[in-house]
């Protein structure tokens, strides 16, 4: 258990704790991509309506709190064994450790799955976007299938494709639909799957420090099947091939071959501190693999903000 300094004290923070504001990004650059996607298929970026972005970003806050909140309602038996196993080598966890208890962390998840479909139907009523609550249950039934029973992916096997499909393509497709209402196409497609390889590779690092509790939980992931140097290596892969679809893949678009070089070349470059950091970042090592996340999402976000940036730049002065 924690200690008491370590203890959120109040409600409030307590809540902020559960909600894991740091783990945020990987979703928000997503979403940011999904919004340069829109922008550049728009007539005008000063056109579009300031209504449809503040559903998208409503919807956001909203399905990110779903996830996190969901993710640990579900994996609770999997984090208590962690924080058996570990009580001084990983986190403190929202509900083994009594932050909050099972059933607010389940309640909170599902009133932000429904405000998720509130604000999509808004949108589809107010803007037009027919089949936005359509979109926003693909968004939400993707995590469904990763964490929830009957499916399950996280425990039977591909969990980690279906958080890359989510994250890295359905999510930004969704989002340029919400806020610009640009329906997803080939373009957007083409664009965005750099980004799910990305997306691939983050999803594939999520299990490496939980590689014994998650095996001894039941959990299929590649870190519990393969090991961590295969899962490591598998990383590193999708790493370049992201670099080199991010550089490529404008080329098979209507939008400026340049497009997609300067994320495609930070990732190159990036995936080198990786590498560098991947001999230390052992099973239970949890401090390297500390170092190695965070090399692997200074790669992955960096590259995900310049391409966002291109994006934004090509909508709002080249064209």
């Amino acid at each position: 258990m924690m200690s008491e300094i370590e203890q959120p004290r109040t409600y409030a923070e307590r809540w902020i704790y559960a909600v894991k504001i740091k783990s945020w990004p990987k979703v928000l650059g997503a979403a940011a991509l999904g919004s340069s996607l829109g922008a550049t298929q728009v007539d005008s970026v000063a056109s579009a309506e300031i209504l449809g972005l503040l559903y998208a970003a409503s919807f956001l806050f909203l399905d990110v709190i779903y996830i996190v909140l969901i993710n640990d309602w579900a994996d609770q038996r999997v984090d208590k064994i962690k924080r058996q196993l570990f009580p001084e080598g990983c986190s403190p966890k929202t509900i083994p450790d009594d932050i909050l208890p099972a059933r607010s962390v389940h309640v909170g998840g599902l009133l932000a799955a429904v405000g998720c479909v509130v604000v999509a139907w808004l949108a589809e009523a107010t803007l037009e976007r027919a089949g936005a609550v359509f979109g926003a249950l693909l968004c939400l039934g993707m995590f469904a299938v990763y964490s929830l029973p009957p499916v399950r992916l996280n425990y039977r096997g591909g969990g980690e494709f279906a958080e890359a499909l989510g994250v890295g393509l359905v999510l930004p497709l969704f989002i340029a639909y919400l806020g610009f209402g640009v329906a997803p196409n080939r373009d957007s497609v083409m664009l965005a799957s750099g980004h799910g390889l990305l997306a691939l590779a983050s999803a594939l690092a999520s299990g490496l420090s939980d590689e014994v509790s998650d095996r001894l939980g039941g959990k299929r992931t590649c870190a519990t099947i393969f090991g961590s140097a295969a899962t490591r290596r598998s990383i590193e892969i999708l790493l370049v091939l992201g670099g080199f679809a991010c550089c490529a893949t404008p080329y098979f678009t209507e939008l400026p071959s340049w497009i997609g070089t300067p994320a495609g070349l930070f990732v190159l470059y990036a995936a080198r501190g990786v590498r560098r950091a991947s001999p230390f970042a052992v099973t239970n090592a949890f401090r390297a693999l500390g170092t190695y996340k965070a090399r692997l999402h200074e790669c992955i976000w960096g590259g995900t903000a310049l391409l966002t940036t291109s994006l934004w730049a090509y909508s709002l002065w080249v064209r």
